[in-house]
């Protein structure tokens, strides 16, 4: 059997994820906050087919619970936050182990690079934190993808998302 490449342009479903994803993140979209399909619907000017796909998605990794015919925000309390945390140095351990034979002169110097632009955010709003959060995690998934471990990979972005949201609700 042959099969065909896939086209690797974002689909509808993929920016509604996206957009959901991060005004979730940076708490544009509330911790408990109800979203109903209609109402996201209408607001991201999409159909209900491809908002389905990216609600599955946010709810695999956490960030919405069903309600019903509705969907929730998670919330995070104290005991996530070290929860989260637990993991995160965990897996941030396994892949500095993992970089052995991999750290090149291009990816220092991609990662001065990242902590000198983090360094630079004034921290005087709240689009200053979002901005350095990125950055935060533009560093940590660069050393994930370093170490060529895809299952790191995924894993370091999914934790980072979950502490990328810590870090918002902290402000």
């Amino acid at each position: 059997m042959a099969l065909k490449p896939v086209k690797k342009e974002p689909t509808l479903s993929d920016k509604a994820y996206l957009t959901i994803r991060n005004a979730i993140i940076i708490g544009d979209i509330a911790a408990g906050e109800i979203l109903t399909e209609e109402r996201l619907s209408a607001e991201l000017s999409v159909s209900r087919t491809p908002l389905r796909a990216a609600l599955g998605r946010l709810t695999a990794e956490g960030l919405l619970e069903s309600k019903g015919k509705s969907m929730a925000v998670t919330r995070i309390g104290k005991e996530d936050v070290v929860k989260i945390s637990l993991v995160r140095q965990n897996i941030e351990l396994l892949g500095i182990e993992s970089l052995r034979g991999n750290v090149t002169d291009r990816l220092i110097q991609e990662l001065y690079e990242c902590v000198h632009e983090q360094r630079k955010v004034p921290m005087r709003n709240a689009d200053d934190y979002a901005l350095y959060i990125q950055l935060d995690y533009q560093f940590h998934t660069m050393l994930a993808r370093a170490t060529h471990n895809q299952y790191l990979l995924d894993m370091v972005e999914r934790i980072n998302m979950h502490g990328s949201r810590c870090l918002m609700l902290s402000t």
